[in-house]
């Protein structure tokens, strides 16, 4: 695989700059876009990402695969699971510990705060996958968020000390080239990993999109296309939706 790495001064998104070049590079191709200065960064949805310049992680892979992969080869929610497990691993070696989790779908958690996210948009031609586009932030030295981001925090924040992001990044970024090539082979083995960081087997709050409505859950299984199976306390009734009709509470 060919590996290339992009420093961009400043940029709107890392997603945006790698969504307008993924058409002149060549297959069988990595590259690593990153800012310390992304001045308007997406989430799921519409959300924002907010990230205070020169102090944290924004960044996007680039992956134009060697040749195409049929849609009915792997599930495409299985690219968000590899690129969150490989990100809670390296942070936890940081930490000592593996209290660094995600909440569904890709959201980087500790301790119930957002310590990070991952944004994921796939090329596709046909039924074919050509591309992927998998964008992170991680919040690593920031100290201060906006009032409304009551849930934020960072690594500075949980252990009082400073760390190298370059450092950080690179690391994240070896380990996703060093285990890109088996996805495929191993795409059961990383949706049964995920699972296991995501399934709690504990209440939570959940909120249905649609109507607003919030409920007492508990997730009951992740299906393999990223659909989430949760159990409604109330009525005792299992449910089945994805991340654009429901939103897991902190």
């Amino acid at each position: 695989m060919n590996i290339e790495i992009k420093k961009i001064d400043t940029t709107d998104s890392t997603n945006l700059e790698a969504s307008n070049n993924w058409q002149n590079v060549d297959p069988d191709t990595m590259v690593l876009f990153y800012t310390w200065n992304q001045t308007n960064g997406r989430g799921q949805g519409n959300n924002k990402w907010y990230s205070e310049p020169n102090k944290n992680i924004t960044a996007t892979i680039l992956w134009k695969m060697k040749q195409p992969i049929s849609l009915s080869e792997i599930p495409l929610f299985v690219f968000s699971e590899w690129l969150a497990i490989t990100i809670c691993n390296e942070l936890n070696n940081y930490l000592k510990y593996n209290k660094i989790k995600i909440k569904w779908p890709n959201d980087i958690i500790i301790d119930n705060k957002k310590l990070g996210g991952i944004l994921i948009e796939n090329i596709i031609i046909g039924q074919e996958l050509i591309a992927i586009i998998g964008g992170f932030g991680i919040n690593i030295n920031q100290e201060k968020f906006p009032q409304e981001l009551t849930n934020a925090t960072s690594l500075k924040l949980i252990t009082q000390k400073n760390y190298n992001e370059k450092e950080i990044l690179m690391k994240i970024f070896k380990k996703l080239v060093e285990s890109s090539e088996n996805i495929i082979k191993d795409k059961e083995k990383i949706h049964k990993t995920y699972k296991k960081i995501v399934i709690t087997n504990e209440d939570q709050k959940g909120e249905i999109l649609k109507t607003k409505e919030i409920i007492e859950m508990r997730i009951i299984d992740i299906e393999a296309d990223g659909a989430i199976i949760i159990k409604a306390k109330k009525e005792n009734k299992i449910r089945r939706y994805y991340h654009h009709e429901f939103r897991v509470g902190y």
